[in-house]
């Protein structure tokens, strides 16, 4: 298999949306104790691995046509209002990571790629909802993301890149990553996609503090799915489910009410209609730099000692438009 192949058949393009904070936690604990730092003694760990990324996807073959960064925006969201204890369960971002925000997106800024962030929204339905336009539009879309809530999104032109597990380092990826799509899924769990919000509704989702139903884990959940269907045919066959536990809850409004709590609280949006999400798709399309901003970039990854990086951008920059240019070494 082609280590950097990506397999699409998107008529209108190929669109990659980033799910740019769960890269960069990921970045941030991958790192450890062994931090990187430029010559001003800024910690560069997380700006080197984010970049170090995207790059990844710049080097796909065939490369994508569109991309977009989506980071959460600050503040509480609906999800919120409709469960206080919504996440409730996270310790606050390290200060690393806290600091390295600004600076990530200042450098994104400085090499042109169109970042989606919006005021009380979470970036999982920014992307859900670019991602399902996208697919109707005829573009081919790649979720880069470990958060398997977007499960629940996959269908035909839409797949998921994902961080290789650790323990399966053989495991064949796109550019460093796993592709998943909705056959893998199916092949896994036996249940479709649009399915999965219900088992998360069921089973809850520890991660973001989603309670579920008491009594039902993930296999419970999956097994009564395959059974009665989706969630409402769970709760109209409780009756009939042959463990007592499960039962019990499933037959009981505190139970059914927190069935029906959590799934709209997994349920990813795909219907936003706000201005920052009101944009020509040209507005997400990958553009040559020109050189004032060549030369901004170089002076970038220059301060922050990204010297690899900077070959590679070069290379990335020779691919997808050829003809001379200057040299970011």
């Amino acid at each position: 298999m082609c280590r950097r192949c990506l397999q699409t058949s998107g008529e209108a393009g190929r669109l990659i949306l980033v799910d740019a904070m769960a890269l960069l936690y990921r970045a941030h604990f991958g790192f450890g104790q062994m931090r990187l730092a430029n010559a001003a003694g800024e910690d560069t760990s997380v700006t080197y691995g984010l970049i170090g990324t995207l790059l990844n996807l710049l080097e796909l073959v065939p490369p994508p046509t569109h991309l977009a960064i989506v980071f959460d925006a600050a503040g509480k969201t609906f999800r919120h209002e409709l469960y206080s204890g919504y996440k409730g369960q996270r310790p606050p971002m390290p200060p690393e990571l806290a600091q390295a925000v600004p600076r990530v997106r200042k450098v994104l800024r400085v090499l042109g790629l169109a970042e989606l962030r919006v005021p009380g929204v979470e970036a999982d339905d920014v992307i859900g909802t670019v991602a399902t336009r996208a697919v109707d539009a005829g573009f081919h879309v790649a979720i880069v993301s470990p958060d398997k809530d977007f499960y629940q999104l996959l269908r035909p032109g839409l797949q998921l890149l994902r961080p290789p597990k650790r323990s399966a380092a053989a495991q064949a990826t796109v550019g460093g990553l796993v592709p998943y799509n909705a056959d893998a899924f199916v092949a896994e769990f036996a249940v479709q996609p649009s399915q999965w919000a219900d088992v998360l509704a069921l089973s809850g989702d520890a991660a973001d503090n989603v309670p579920g139903v008491a009594g039902v884990g993930p296999k419970t959940a999956l097994a009564l799915l395959q059974r009665f269907g989706d969630l409402e045919g769970v709760l109209g066959g409780a009756g009939e489910v042959t463990r007592k536990k499960p039962r019990e809850e499933l037959s009981s409004d505190s139970g059914v009410a927190a069935a029906r709590l959590s799934k709209r609280l997994v349920s990813i949006r795909t219907d936003l209609d706000l201005p920052p999400l009101r944009f020509d798709w040209g507005e997400l399309r990958l553009r040559e730099p020109d050189e004032a901003s060549r030369t901004a970039i170089a002076e970038t990854f220059a301060a922050l000692q990204f010297v690899q990086h900077a070959r590679r951008l070069d290379l990335v920059w020779a691919s997808l438009f050829p003809r001379p240019h200057a040299s970011l070494r």
